[in-house]
């Protein structure tokens, strides 16, 4: 399980160091076990995205229709589950194969570590996003703009992180992040591909 201290702290350190502050690093486990303990965190979010999914199915945004029955949710929730963790997990790999050419192998750990606590907060904005479209409280083309916003904070801090914790040069941290960024969209895509 995870500590409720260990998420007030994550979430500190996440908040500083989107702000550029390295001294931030502190409130992180950085040891082997609070590296292998972060992706604990994909558990969590998988049964989150899986639920949203599922919601997102049974209202109808998900493209299909939403009297498919039972199985159709279910395909849904374990398709949207299983998605959301090898998206977690894609990118901590591909950069572990690019670590040692680039010369951030030293960093590797801290970096995915803060990386993982970051994708499990940013995750949450996401979920109230969708809750709002599912429910139709906003207008669509508000929450295309907020979807946007969203977006860009998403960049920004990954940059961060890659120009704090790994100290990577601009042009390393912009493509860190949109690797991050544009792995997920992939995943996705090749996920929904894969439901209808």
């Amino acid at each position: 399980m995870i500590a409720f201290s260990d998420i007030e702290e994550a979430l500190a350190g996440c908040w500083r160091i989107a702000f550029g502050d390295q001294s931030a690093m502190r409130h992180f486990d950085l040891t082997a076990d609070g590296f292998w303990g972060s992706f604990r965190l994909a558990g969590i979010i998988a049964v989150c995205d899986a639920v949203d999914a599922t919601v997102g199915h049974f209202a109808g945004y998900d493209g299909s229709a939403a009297d498919a029955g039972l199985g159709a949710a279910i395909w849904v929730f374990i398709v949207a589950g299983l998605t959301s963790l090898v998206t977690f997990t894609a990118f901590p790999l591909l950069v572990a194969a690019a670590a040692r050419p680039m010369g951030l192998s030293e960093r590797f750990a801290p970096y995915v570590t803060i990386r993982n606590w970051l994708t499990f907060f940013l995750s949450f904005p996401i979920y109230l996003l969708n809750a709002f479209t599912y429910a139709e409280w906003l207008p669509l083309d508000v929450i295309g703009l907020v979807v946007l916003s969203f977006e860009v904070v998403v960049l920004l801090a990954g940059y961060s992180v890659a120009r704090v914790v790994l100290g990577a040069a601009k042009s390393i941290a912009i493509g860190l992040s949109l690797m991050d960024f544009l792995l997920a969209l992939v995943i996705a895509k090749g996920a929904t591909m894969l439901l209808f």
